[in-house]
């Protein structure tokens, strides 16, 4: 077909290999043949953009804020890739926890457990990360790139960017990990605005493959191009987006997930939510309540609370019809 042709023109050899094998799939017939051909033009496609020519610096060393979920996923991401990585925490009790942790996920792993990554190798890639607990990000003045996975607080965020300002040098990229918030309001506390991006990594980031690059109104081309970059270097599946609530991700599976909610409040059994809306009929990986029991119910919550949030109306009744119901955050308290 013409866009199979077309791909070929810009693809790898491996590449137009693979997308031949999908498009010569007939044994799941050609609807699942057209779509796999879709999908494998779509990935290839969505890490394109302009000012990919750009020169831009090399990942050499990494710093992480946030020894939580999201900040410890991250950080193996870089591990597994060989790049050095200082991890920040505001207390030893949760710099230690964290740490623990990425040794824990490692040996739990079922590439330890089938024999793929040795102790040694293990060791290895923990060998590669230091703790800090330096609140002014010193620690981080070598960085080439530097991501934030703090909680969901657009003013816990701001002060971080402010302190990475003046403290990174003035080759750093820095990037928010967050969900939802504004990614201009959070790099303009930076006084670098061009230096700044979302690194949108998603539940467990160690694990999931996708990666959502938010640019701002003043996120400069050379900012976006490493960015893109590390996506690649990470193996990511890495994509592009605008400044919006939820950006891609979130803005479509938010909704979906409020559907699933009204359902369980509605007396649906979350067994059956998840059997219909997923890989038994309806085709996605695992269902919607099973995702954010993976994700982290903790990161929901804490995004639910905050005046940004679109679907929270100022009176909750709770019921079908509203835009939003407490059940998900009374079952977690």
């Amino acid at each position: 077909c013409f866009v199979q042709s077309k791909r070929r023109v810009t693809l790898k050899i491996s590449q137009q290999m693979h997308l031949r094998r999908l498009c010569s799939n007939t044994g799941t017939g050609p609807e699942a043949s057209s779509g796999l051909q879709h999908l494998a033009t779509s990935v290839e496609v969505a890490g394109e953009i302009s000012g990919s020519e750009l020169s831009v610096p090399s990942l050499n060393s990494v710093g992480v804020i946030g020894a939580g979920t999201m900040g410890v996923g991250i950080a193996m991401c870089f591990l597994n890739k060989g790049i050095n990585v200082v991890l920040c925490e505001a207390n030893k009790e949760n710099l230690d926890r964290g740490l623990d942790s990425i040794s824990n996920l490692y040996h739990r792993s079922s590439a330890f457990r089938k024999g793929n990554l040795t102790e040694e190798q293990v060791q290895q890639r923990i060998s590669l990360i230091n703790g800090s607990l330096d609140e002014s990000y010193s620690d981080l003045k070598e960085c080439d790139v530097v991501i934030e996975a703090a909680f969901e607080n657009i003013g816990l965020k701001k002060d971080i960017f402010q302190k990475l300002g003046k403290a990174c040098k003035d080759t750093a990229i820095l990037c928010t990990n967050t969900s939802y918030l504004d990614i201009d309001e959070i790099a303009d506390a930076s006084e670098h605005p061009e230096r700044v991006i979302g690194a949108h990594f998603f539940s467990p980031a160690n694990v999931m493959p996708l990666l959502e690059n938010v640019k701002g109104k003043k996120t400069s081309s050379k900012t976006i191009a490493t960015a893109m970059k590390m996506g690649k270097v990470l193996g990511k599946v890495t994509v592009l987006a605008g400044n919006g609530f939820g950006f891609i991700g979130n803005r479509m599976f938010e909704p979906y997930t409020q559907e699933a909610i009204l359902l369980l409040e509605d007396g649906v059994s979350p067994q059956r939510i998840d059997s219909v809306l997923g890989p038994e009929n309806y085709g996605m990986a695992m269902g919607p309540l099973r995702v954010l029991d993976l994700a982290g119910n903790d990161i929901g919550y804490r995004i639910r609370q905050e005046d940004y949030y679109l679907y929270k109306p100022k009176i909750v009744k709770g019921r079908r019809g509203e835009t939003w119901t407490k059940l998900a955050d009374e079952l977690y308290n």
